[in-house]
C-alpha cells in the first residue's frame, strides 16, 4: 500500500489534507469529534471520552449512536481522500494514526521552545526569526467554529499559548530595537485582551523607548482606570515602577542591544510623520522613492513632486518608503507647512531642519540666532531683499549636511509654504542633481500661485519626477478595510466604504467611527453592519473627521481647539504656557485622552494632530470671533514667557485678531527686529495698528518710519506714502531719511530729475548725523548719472574749461553730458577728452566740487574702452590715495571691471566685497538706495567669475539675488550685461543653447538696448552658440552686428578684435583668433586673450593641426589657471580632447 502524507491544522479553522488533497471533515459535532481524535496525537480515544468531549456531563440518550455515526462519516471522508486506514478501531476505542509531526500544534510547541532557548542564550536575532516561524503557523482563532466543551477548553489553552508566544516575540524584538513596530502591534493585542497587564507594560516600555512619552503615560492612565473599573484592583508593582521611571525620564530601564543609529550633532530634525501601521497599494510610487534612496546612498540626489487630493495618502507613502530601521547612511528632515507658518518667511524650512534658538544642538541654535543678521563682511553687496541672507545661510547649512551624509528633505503640504521658502526650494532643485540631496515635496491637487508653478516646473526641468497620486483600486480599498476590521467585508460595509472612492483616510475614519460605536459585528469571519447603523455613517471625509474629534470629553475638546490655534506641530511646553490656568494635571489628562483616542500624535516634546485635515476641522469649528480672542490670548501668553517674536506675531496677524494697546506697545518694541525676520507680516501689523489704534504722536511717527523702511526694502513704497509721513514728521533724523528715501523711490520710478530736486531741497542740520550728508552726496551722484544717461544724445554744449565767463559747475555738467553722448556714439577719444577736461576744471575751480565732481569712474571706463589699462590702474590707485578729494568706495565698480578683464579675480572679488551694508539701525544700505544697477553689475560679475571657477553654490547665490530685479529703465539696461551673460552660461550648462542665445543675444545684438555698453565682447560666444545649433540665420545676425560695431567704433580696436574672432569661427580660420590674442596680450586684456587662444586651439584641432592646437591650449589653460578658473581650464581641456586631435602635456 502506498504511503500517505497527512497534515492536520488546528491553529485556526480546522483542516486536514492527505498528500496535499483536502479531506472533507464536515462540520459541527463531527468536526468536534475529529478534533478530539487529532488532539490524542496517535493515542486511542474511548467512546466515553468522545461523549464527554462533545456533550459534557449531560449527554443526550442517543450520544453513543451519534458517536458511531460521526466516526463512520470521518472514515468515509478519509477513504475518499485515499487514506481509509488512518482512522483505526480497536478494543480501547478509536485512534487517528498520524505521526506527531503531522500536527501544526506539535511544530508550534517545538519552535516556541527553541526560540525561548535562543533568546535566553543571547542569540536574539535567531530567536526572533524562530518565534516568527512559530507564529506564522497560526491562521486565526484556534479551532475556529468548532463546538463542544472540549473544543472550547482547548481553544482557550491554545489561545493562551499563542498569546504568550506573541508576547515573548514582542519582548525579544523590543530588546533588539524595534520600538515603534512593537508599539503598533501591541495596540491591537491590547484591544483584544484589555485586562492583560503584561501586554500594557510591554507597550508602555516600547512607547517610552520610542520617545513617545505622552502616549506611554496615557496608556498607564487608561490601564489604571480599566483595572479599577473591571477588577477593583491597582496596577502591578512593575507597571507602577515603569510609570515612575517614565515620569522622571530615567532611561528605558533595560539596555537595548541594537539601538537606532544616533543622529549627527549637525543633523536636521528627525522624520516627524511615522510610517502608517497599515498601508496598501502604491507599489509604483514606493518603488520610485526606494530607487531614489538607493541612488542617494551612492551620492546621487534627485527630486520628487507628489500631489493628490486631501487624505489620498501622499504623506503616508513617503513615510512608508522612508521608514527603515537603519538610517545611518542618510539624514532625514521632515516638516509640514500650514496656514499659520505660510505668513512667515522660511518658517517651514526652519522647522524641517530643526533650526530654532531653543534647540539643544549648539550649531543649529547659533544659526537660528544669527539667521536674520545682515550680510557680514565678505558678501559685500547690500540687497533690498532681507530674506536673501537667511536663504543663503540655509542653503549653506543644507550643503554642509549633504557633505556629512546624504540628506532626504521632505516638505509636506507645500501649497501652504511661504513665497521665500518656495524660492529656496526652486533654487535647491538644480543642486539636488549635483550633491546627495533627495528633495521630496507633497501638495494638494488644485494648488495655485506662481511660486508653486515655478517649483513644479523646476522639478520637471531638472530631471525630477512629478507624480499624481490617484485613489486606491477597489481591491486595495477592500484590503485596507480588511486590515482595519480584521475580517472580510460584508455587502453593507463594502457599500459604505465605496463612498470613499478609494480615499484611504476616508476609509480609515469611516471604519474607525463604525468600530467606536460598535456598529460592526464579525459573523463567520465576515464584518457585517446593521442597515440602521449604516444610515448613520458619515457621508464625507470632513464629517468623518468631525465625528472623530468629538469622541473625547469636552475639556479635551477645548484643549484640542487651543492646539489647533497654536499650529500644526506644537511644543508641549508652549501648550502649558498658554493654558496654565487650566491646571497642569488636568491638561495632562486631556493630552493623554486625546492621544489614546488617536486624535493626537506624541512626538517626544511636541504634539501634533494625527492628520493635518483633523486640525483644519477642529480649527474651523471655532467661531471666527472667538478665534481672534484665542489668538490674542496666545500672543500675550507667549510674549510673557519670552517666546520668539515670530511666535507672537503669527497670532496677532490673523484677520480675526483685534489690535489693542498691548499689541501696539509690543509692536513698537519688537518691530525693528521682527521686520528683518518677517517683513511682510511686520508691515501688515503696523498698517493695522496705525489704522485701528490710538497712540501718542511719537509712537505713531516711530511706527510709520519702521513701516516706510520695510516697504522700501520690499520695493512697495509709493511716493504718496513718504509724503504723508513727511507732512507729520518732526524728528530731524527722520526728515533727512525720508527725503533720501523719496529721492531713491523717484530714481527707481525712472524720474531721476525729480530725485535731484528732492535732494536739492534737503539740507543737513546740526542734529542730523554726518552719515546722512555722505549718503545724500552719494545718492545725488547716482541721480545725476541717471539724468545724464537719459540725455546722452544731446550735442556737446557751448562753453569750455578755457572760457572764464562760464559757470564751472554748468560746464562740468555739459562735459559730462558730452561724455555720455560720445561714448554712445563709440567716439571714445572724444569721450576721454570730455572727462579729462571736466576733471581739470574741477581742480582749477574747487568751488565746482559738487555732485558732478566725482568723474573718475567715467575716466576709468574711457581708458578701458581705448585699451589703456595701465593708466586706468593708476587712476584707481590715485583715488585710493587721495581720499580727501575722491571717495574710494565709489570706485568699486570700475575697479571690479578692471580686475575682471586683467584676470586679477581674487582682487576683483575683494573689490566687490568692499561695499558694506551700514550698521546703524536707520540705514538701508548704499545698494538699496541707488537702485538695482549696482547689484546687477556686482552680482553679475561675481556670478560669471564663480561659473568659470566651478563654484556652483556661489553662482546660485549671486543669480538668485538678481533674478527678481526687473530690467526696465535705462540704468538697469546699461548694468545688466554680465548678469545676462551669466544666465546664458547657466542655460548652456543645462543643455539649452537656443535659450542661452535668446537670453544674451536679444539684448546684445540690439544697438538701442544699452547704447553705452560694448556688446561686441559677447559676439564670439553668441556665434559659437549659433554654430552649435547649426542656425545660419543667427550666425548671419551675429556677423552683421560685429561688422557694424567695428565700423562705428573710433579710437578702440576692441570691436575689430571681436570681429576677427567671429570671422575665425565662421571661416574656420584660426589665424584670425591668434591675431586677436596677440592684440589682447599687447594691451593687457588677459581674459579675452585666454578666450581667443581657446577658440584658436579648437580650430587648430579641428583642422588637424595638433602642434599648434597644443601650443594655443597650453597658453589658454595657463591663463585660466592664473585667474583661479581651474574648473574652466579642465573643462576646456576635456572639450578639446573630444576632438581627438590633441595630446596634452602637463602645464605648470
Amino acid at each position: 500500500m502506498a504511503r500517505t502524507s497527512p497534515r492536520v491544522d488546528l491553529l485556526g479553522p480546522v483542516r486536514m489534507s492527505v498528500d496535499a488533497r483536502p479531506v472533507a471533515l464536515g462540520s459541527g459535532l463531527r468536526l468536534a469529534a475529529f478534533v478530539v481524535l487529532a488532539s490524542g496525537e496517535g493515542r486511542a480515544v474511548t467512546r466515553r471520552e468522545l461523549v464527554n468531549a462533545l456533550w459534557g456531563a449531560r449527554p443526550p440518550a442517543t450520544a453513543d449512536g451519534s458517536v458511531y455515526t460521526y466516526v463512520a462519516g470521518l472514515r468515509r471522508a478519509l477513504a475518499a481522500a485515499g487514506a481509509p486506514d488512518l482512522l483505526v478501531s480497536d478494543r480501547d476505542g478509536y485512534r487517528l494514526a498520524i505521526p506527531p509531526e503531522a500536527l501544526d500544534l506539535t511544530a508550534f510547541t517545538r519552535l516556541s521552545a527553541e526560540a525561548a532557548a535562543l533568546v535566553a542564550g543571547g542569540d536574539d536575532r535567531k530567536g526572533i526569526e524562530t518565534y516568527a516561524r512559530a507564529l506564522h503557523l497560526s491562521r486565526g482563532e484556534p479551532l475556529s467554529g468548532v463546538p463542544g466543551p472540549f473544543a472550547e477548553s482547548r481553544r482557550e489553552q491554545l489561545g493562551a499559548a499563542l498569546l504568550a508566544t506573541q508576547e515573548a516575540h514582542a519582548a525579544a524584538r523590543l530588546e533588539h530595537g524595534a520600538h515603534a513596530e512593537v508599539a503598533a502591534e501591541l495596540a491591537s493585542l491590547i484591544d483584544l485582551f484589555p485586562l492583560r497587564e503584561s501586554l500594557r507594560e510591554l507597550r508602555m516600555r516600547a512607547l517610552h523607548r520610542a520617545g513617545r512619552h505622552v502616549e506611554a503615560l496615557a496608556l498607564f492612565s487608561d490601564t489604571r482606570e480599566i483595572l479599577r473599573r473591571e477588577l477593583g484592583a491597582e496596577p502591578s508593582g512593575s507597571l507602577r515602577r515603569l510609570h515612575q521611571r517614565i515620569l522622571t525620564d530615567d532611561g528605558p530601564g533595560t539596555a537595548v542591544r541594537k539601538p537606532a543609529a544616533p543622529e549627527s550633532q549637525h543633523g536636521p530634525a528627525a522624520v516627524r510623520r511615522p510610517a502608517a501601521p497599515r498601508f496598501v497599494g502604491r507599489t509604483d510610487v514606493l518603488d520610485l522613492l526606494r530607487h531614489h534612496l538607493a541612488e542617494l546612498r551612492h551620492g546621487r540626489g534627485g527630486s520628487v513632486w507628489l500631489e493628490g487630493d486631501p487624505g489620498i495618502g501622499k504623506s503616508e507613502v513617503v513615510a512608508v518608503a522612508l521608514h527603515e530601521p537603519d538610517r545611518r547612511d542618510h539624514h532625514v528632515a521632515w516638516a509640514t507647512a500650514d496656514e499659520l507658518t505660510s505668513r512667515f518667511p522660511l518658517q517651514v524650512m526652519l522647522d524641517c531642519l530643526g533650526i530654532h534658538p531653543e534647540t539643544a544642538e549648539t550649531e543649529r541654535a547659533l544659526l537660528a540666532q544669527n539667521l536674520w543678521e545682515p550680510e557680514p563682511a565678505g558678501y559685500g553687496f547690500a540687497t533690498q531683499d532681507p530674506t536673501y541672507a537667511p536663504s543663503r545661510r540655509l542653503r549653506e547649512h543644507i550643503e554642509a549636511l549633504c557633505a556629512e551624509r546624504p540628506l532626504v528633505l521632505v516638505l509636506d503640504d507645500l501649497h501652504w509654504a511661504d513665497a521665500v521658502t518656495l524660492r529656496l526650494v526652486e533654487r535647491l532643485l538644480p543642486a539636488s542633481g549635483e550633491m546627495p540631496l533627495l528633495l521630496v515635496t507633497t501638495a494638494r491637487s488644485g494648488w495655485k500661485g506662481t511660486g508653486m508653478s515655478a517649483v513644479h516646473d523646476r522639478v520637471a526641468a531638472t530631471g525630477g519626477t512629478v507624480v499624481r497620486l490617484g485613489p486606491l483600486s477597489a481591491g486595495e480599498a477592500d484590503e485596507l478595510t480588511g486590515h482595519l476590521v480584521g475580517a472580510r467585508q460584508g455587502p453593507i460595509l463594502r457599500r459604505l466604504t465605496t463612498r470613499a472612492e478609494g480615499n484611504p483616510l476616508y476609509i480609515t475614519e469611516l471604519v474607525r467611527g463604525l468600530m467606536r460605536t460598535q456598529s460592526i459585528e464579525i459573523v463567520d469571519g465576515m464584518a457585517t453592519v446593521e442597515p440602521r447603523q449604516a444610515g448613520l455613517a458619515p457621508r464625507t471625509l470632513q464629517s468623518a473627521l468631525d465625528r472623530a474629534s468629538r469622541t473625547v470629553s469636552e475639556h479635551s475638546r477645548d484643549m484640542l481647539r487651543w492646539l489647533a490655534v497654536l499650529g500644526d506641530d506644537v511644543p508641549v511646553q508652549r501648550l502649558f504656557e498658554v493654558l496654565m490656568p487650566a491646571g497642569r494635571n488636568e491638561l495632562q489628562d486631556s493630552i493623554e485622552e486625546s492621544v489614546s483616542a488617536g486624535l493626537l500624535v506624541d512626538a517626544g516634546d511636541r504634539l501634533r494632530f494625527r492628520h493635518p485635515l483633523l486640525r483644519e476641522v477642529v480649527y474651523e469649528e471655532i467661531a471666527r470671533s472667538f478665534r481672534g480672542v484665542m489668538h490674542a490670548q496666545a500672543a500675550r501668553a507667549l510674549a510673557v514667557t519670552g517666546a520668539p517674536g515670530v511666535s507672537v506675531a503669527e497670532h496677532l496677524v490673523g484677520e480675526d485678531t483685534d489690535m489693542d494697546d498691548w499689541a501696539v506697545e509690543w509692536l513698537s518694541a519688537n518691530a525693528p527686529h521682527l521686520g528683518d525676520t518677517a517683513p511682510e507680516v511686520t508691515a501688515q501689523l503696523i498698517e493695522r495698528a496705525l489704522l485701528e489704534c490710538r497712540m501718542d504722536r511719537a509712537t505713531r511717527e516711530t511706527l510709520r518710519m519702521i513701516l516706510v523702511r520695510l516697504l522700501f526694502r520690499l520695493a512697495r513704497l509709493p511716493e504718496s506714502s513718504i509724503r504723508q509721513v513727511l507732512a507729520t514728521a518732526v524728528d530731524p533724523v527722520h526728515l533727512a531719511e525720508l527725503n533720501l528715501l523719496l529721492a531713491a523711490v523717484q530714481l527707481r520710478a525712472g524720474r531721476p530729475e525729480a530725485g535731484v530736486e528732492t535732494l536739492n531741497r534737503t539740507r543737513s542740520g546740526p542734529l542730523v548725523p554726518q552719515v546722512w550728508d555722505t549718503r545724500r552726496r552719494l545718492l545725488m551722484r547716482h541721480l545725476e548719472r541717471a539724468v545724464d544717461a537719459s540725455r546722452f544724445r544731446v550735442p556737446r554744449a557751448e562753453g569750455s574749461p578755457g572760457t572764464p565767463a562760464a559757470d564751472p559747475v554748468a560746464v562740468v555738467h555739459r562735459l559730462t553730458a558730452s561724455w555720455y553722448s560720445n561714448t554712445a556714439a563709440r567716439n571714445h577719444p572724444a569721450a576721454l577728452e570730455n572727462v579729462r577736461d571736466a576733471i581739470e576744471l574741477i581742480r582749477a575751480h574747487p568751488e565746482a566740487d559738487g555732485p558732478q565732481a566725482d568723474l573718475h569712474e567715467l575716466l576709468v571706463h574711457s581708458l578701458h574702452y581705448v585699451d589703456r589699462f595701465p593708466e586706468a590702474a593708476e587712476v584707481i590707485e590715485r583715488c585710493h590715495a587721495d581720499k580727501d578729494r575722491t571717495d574710494p568706495a565709489l570706485m568699486w565698480i570700475p575697479e571690479a571691471l578692471h580686475h575682471f578683464w586683467t584676470g586679477a579675480w581674487d582682487a576683483d572679488l575683494a573689490a566687490l566685497e568692499s561695499v558694506r551694508r551700514p550698521s546703524d539701525a536707520t540705514s538701508l544700505g548704499v545698494m538699496a538706495e541707488v537702485g538695482p544697477s549696482a547689484n546687477l553689475i556686482g552680482h553679475g560679475l561675481a556670478a560669471y567669475i564663480c561659473q568659470l571657477r566651478g563654484d556652483r553654490p556661489a553662482v546660485a547665490r549671486h543669480l538668485d539675488t538678481l533674478r527678481p530685479i526687473p530690467i526696465e529703465g535705462a540704468v538697469e539696461r546699461e548694468a545688466c550685461s554680465f548678469f545676462l551673460r551669466a544666465e546664458a552660461f547657466e542655460l548652456e550648462h543645462e543643455g539649452d543653447p537656443a535659450a542661452a542665445f535668446a537670453k544674451l543675444g536679444e539684448t546684445s545684438l540690439d544697438p538701442e538696448f544699452a547704447p553705452l555698453q560694448t556688446p561686441y565682447k559677447w559676439f564670439p560666444y553668441l556665434l559659437r552658440l549659433a554654430q552649435e545649433m547649426a542656425d545660419q540665420d543667427k550666425v548671419d545676425r551675429v556677423m552683421e552686428a560685429a561688422r557694424r560695431e567695428a565700423r562705428r567704433t573710433v579710437g578702440s580696436r576692441g570691436a575689430q578684435m571681436a570681429l576677427y574672432r567671429c570671422q575665425a569661427l565662421a571661416l574656420r580660420e584660426p589665424g584670425l583668433a591668434v591675431r586677436a590674442a596677440a592684440h589682447y596680450r599687447e594691451v593687457g586684456r588677459r581674459l579675452e586673450r585666454a578666450e581667443a587662444l581657446a577658440e584658436a586651439a579648437g580650430l587648430f584641432a579641428a583642422g588637424d593641426r595638433p602642434d599648434e592646437a597644443r601650443t594655443a591650449v597650453t597658453e589658454s589653460v595657463r591663463l585660466y589657471r592664473s585667474f583661479g578658473a581651474h574648473w574652466w581650464a579642465e573643462d576646456l581641456k576635456a572639450r578639446l580632447t573630444n576632438l581627438r586631435a590633441v595630446t596634452y602635456r602637463p602645464v605648470s
